[in-house]
Protein backbone atom coordinates (compact mmCIF):
# COMPACT_ATOMS: atom_id res chain seq x y z
CA UNK A 1 0.00 0.00 0.00
CA UNK A 2 1.38 3.65 -0.80
CA UNK A 3 -0.11 6.74 0.78
CA UNK A 4 1.19 10.03 -0.33
CA UNK A 5 1.60 12.81 1.62
CA UNK A 6 1.43 15.97 -0.06
CA UNK A 7 1.93 19.60 1.93
CA UNK A 8 4.02 22.60 2.27
CA UNK A 9 6.84 21.92 4.70
CA UNK A 10 5.03 24.48 7.28
CA UNK A 11 2.22 22.23 7.46
CA UNK A 12 3.71 19.03 7.07
CA UNK A 13 3.95 17.93 11.16
CA UNK A 14 0.17 18.70 11.88
CA UNK A 15 -0.53 16.56 8.41
CA UNK A 16 1.67 13.89 9.35
CA UNK A 17 0.33 13.59 13.14
CA UNK A 18 -3.43 13.12 12.09
CA UNK A 19 -1.80 10.79 8.90
CA UNK A 20 -0.42 8.61 11.40
CA UNK A 21 -2.54 8.71 14.24
CA UNK A 22 -5.11 7.52 11.57
CA UNK A 23 -2.98 4.38 10.47
CA UNK A 24 -1.95 3.37 14.05
CA UNK A 25 -5.73 3.37 15.44
CA UNK A 26 -6.83 1.16 11.36
CA UNK A 27 -4.08 -1.05 12.82
CA UNK A 28 -1.74 -0.63 9.78
CA UNK A 29 1.61 -2.15 10.68
CA UNK A 30 5.63 -1.88 8.64
CA UNK A 31 7.72 -4.59 8.26
CA UNK A 32 11.23 -4.77 6.74
CA UNK A 33 9.93 -4.62 3.39
CA UNK A 34 8.55 -1.43 3.48
CA UNK A 35 10.58 2.28 2.65
CA UNK A 36 9.88 5.56 2.86
CA UNK A 37 10.03 7.66 0.17
CA UNK A 38 10.42 11.53 0.69
CA UNK A 39 10.19 13.64 -2.17
CA UNK A 40 11.91 17.11 -1.29
CA UNK A 41 10.08 19.72 -3.51
CA UNK A 42 12.81 21.67 -6.05
CA UNK A 43 10.65 24.60 -7.32
CA UNK A 44 12.05 27.51 -5.30
CA UNK A 45 15.01 25.95 -5.12
CA UNK A 46 18.88 24.84 -7.08
CA UNK A 47 18.57 21.42 -7.43
CA UNK A 48 21.76 20.78 -8.41
CA UNK A 49 22.99 22.16 -5.04
CA UNK A 50 20.62 20.13 -3.36
CA UNK A 51 21.15 17.78 -4.91
CA UNK A 52 25.39 17.72 -4.52
CA UNK A 53 24.57 18.39 -0.84
CA UNK A 54 22.85 15.58 -0.78
CA UNK A 55 25.14 13.43 -2.48
CA UNK A 56 27.43 14.72 0.07
CA UNK A 57 25.91 13.63 3.11
CA UNK A 58 24.88 10.37 1.54
CA UNK A 59 27.00 8.11 4.19
CA UNK A 60 25.51 10.27 6.78
CA UNK A 61 22.00 9.33 5.20
CA UNK A 62 22.44 5.47 5.50
CA UNK A 63 24.13 5.55 8.67
CA UNK A 64 20.73 6.11 10.10
CA UNK A 65 19.04 3.26 7.96
CA UNK A 66 18.52 -0.24 9.28
CA UNK A 67 20.66 -2.93 6.64
CA UNK A 68 17.61 -4.10 5.19
CA UNK A 69 17.35 -0.17 3.55
CA UNK A 70 20.83 0.18 2.99
CA UNK A 71 21.07 -3.37 1.03
CA UNK A 72 17.56 -2.87 -0.39
CA UNK A 73 17.78 -3.20 -4.27
CA UNK A 74 15.29 -0.15 -4.50
CA UNK A 75 17.46 2.54 -2.60
CA UNK A 76 21.21 1.80 -3.65
CA UNK A 77 23.95 4.46 -3.27
CA UNK A 78 24.59 7.04 -5.79
CA UNK A 79 28.19 4.78 -6.93
CA UNK A 80 26.45 1.18 -7.14
CA UNK A 81 24.89 -0.32 -10.03
CA UNK A 82 21.17 -0.32 -10.29
CA UNK A 83 18.13 -1.84 -12.98
CA UNK A 84 17.17 2.16 -13.31
CA UNK A 85 18.44 5.52 -12.44
CA UNK A 86 15.27 6.05 -10.43
CA UNK A 87 16.36 3.25 -7.70
CA UNK A 88 18.99 5.42 -6.24
CA UNK A 89 18.57 6.09 -2.52
CA UNK A 90 18.84 9.94 -3.97
CA UNK A 91 16.52 9.94 -7.11
CA UNK A 92 16.75 12.63 -9.25
CA UNK A 93 14.62 11.35 -12.11
CA UNK A 94 11.67 12.56 -10.47
CA UNK A 95 13.21 16.42 -11.46
CA UNK A 96 11.61 16.08 -14.44
CA UNK A 97 8.29 14.93 -13.40
CA UNK A 98 7.50 16.34 -10.30
CA UNK A 99 10.61 19.07 -10.01
CA UNK A 100 11.26 17.04 -6.62
CA UNK A 101 14.42 14.94 -5.61
CA UNK A 102 13.37 11.72 -3.96
CA UNK A 103 14.84 10.15 -1.00
CA UNK A 104 14.21 6.32 -0.96
CA UNK A 105 16.70 5.00 1.69
CA UNK A 106 14.35 5.73 4.52
CA UNK A 107 12.81 3.62 6.82
CA UNK A 108 9.26 2.88 7.08
CA UNK A 109 7.02 3.56 10.33
CA UNK A 110 3.92 4.79 11.43
CA UNK A 111 5.01 6.62 13.86
CA UNK A 112 5.33 10.69 12.99
CA UNK A 113 7.90 11.70 15.31
CA UNK A 114 10.20 9.66 13.44
CA UNK A 115 8.88 10.52 10.07
CA UNK A 116 9.16 14.48 11.01
CA UNK A 117 12.93 13.99 12.14
CA UNK A 118 13.94 12.02 8.85
CA UNK A 119 12.55 14.89 6.80
CA UNK A 120 14.17 17.66 9.41
CA UNK A 121 17.50 15.73 8.81
CA UNK A 122 16.79 16.04 4.82
CA UNK A 123 15.87 19.42 4.73
CA UNK A 124 18.54 20.58 6.86
CA UNK A 125 21.07 18.78 4.53
CA UNK A 126 19.62 20.82 1.32
CA UNK A 127 18.78 24.15 2.86
CA UNK A 128 22.34 24.57 4.64
CA UNK A 129 25.35 25.45 2.69
CA UNK A 130 27.95 24.31 4.54
CA UNK A 131 30.50 21.57 4.49
CA UNK A 132 29.11 18.26 4.79
CA UNK A 133 29.83 17.16 8.89
CA UNK A 134 32.66 14.67 9.53
CA UNK A 135 31.45 13.95 13.26
CA UNK A 136 27.60 13.60 14.35
CA UNK A 137 28.80 16.79 16.83
CA UNK A 138 29.29 19.05 13.83
CA UNK A 139 25.91 18.46 12.65
CA UNK A 140 24.60 20.55 15.15
CA UNK A 141 26.43 23.81 13.96
CA UNK A 142 26.41 22.59 10.33
CA UNK A 143 23.06 21.77 9.80
CA UNK A 144 21.51 23.53 12.74
CA UNK A 145 19.94 20.71 14.39
CA UNK A 146 18.46 21.02 17.85
CA UNK A 147 19.14 18.67 20.74
CA UNK A 148 16.00 16.01 19.81
CA UNK A 149 16.97 15.81 16.62
CA UNK A 150 20.35 15.21 17.25
CA UNK A 151 19.46 12.65 19.77
CA UNK A 152 17.31 11.06 17.67
CA UNK A 153 19.72 10.61 14.73
CA UNK A 154 22.62 9.53 17.66
CA UNK A 155 20.45 6.63 18.78
CA UNK A 156 19.78 5.40 15.16
CA UNK A 157 23.21 5.41 14.30
CA UNK A 158 24.11 3.37 17.32
CA UNK A 159 21.38 1.18 16.72
CA UNK A 160 22.12 0.79 13.03
CA UNK A 161 25.74 1.51 12.04
CA UNK A 162 27.45 1.46 15.55
CA UNK A 163 30.82 1.14 13.81
CA UNK A 164 30.37 3.98 11.76
CA UNK A 165 32.68 6.80 11.72
CA UNK A 166 30.61 9.32 12.46
CA UNK A 167 30.29 8.26 16.08
CA UNK A 168 33.94 8.45 16.81
CA UNK A 169 35.53 11.25 17.84
CA UNK A 170 37.97 12.02 15.09
CA UNK A 171 37.24 10.87 11.19
CA UNK A 172 38.54 12.02 8.14
CA UNK A 173 35.95 11.95 5.36
CA UNK A 174 36.98 10.01 2.15
CA UNK A 175 37.09 12.54 -0.29
CA UNK A 176 35.84 11.46 -3.76
CA UNK A 177 38.37 12.45 -6.66
CA UNK A 178 36.08 13.31 -9.15
CA UNK A 179 33.50 16.50 -7.59
CA UNK A 180 29.73 14.85 -7.22
CA UNK A 181 27.72 16.94 -9.55
CA UNK A 182 25.25 14.27 -11.22
CA UNK A 183 21.69 15.87 -11.06
CA UNK A 184 20.27 16.45 -14.01
CA UNK A 185 19.44 20.27 -15.72
CA UNK A 186 15.99 21.36 -15.22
Amino acid sequence: VEINVCAPETEISAILDRACAILVTSGAQVNKSCGLHVHLDMRNRDSAEAFNRLAAAEDLLYTMQPVTRRRNKYCRRLGQAVETRRYRGINSESLSEHRTIELRMGASSTNADKIQAWIKVLLSVINNPQHTPVRLSDCVSAYGWDPALLAWVSERMRSFSPKAPYLKRAYTRRESSTPVNVAPAV
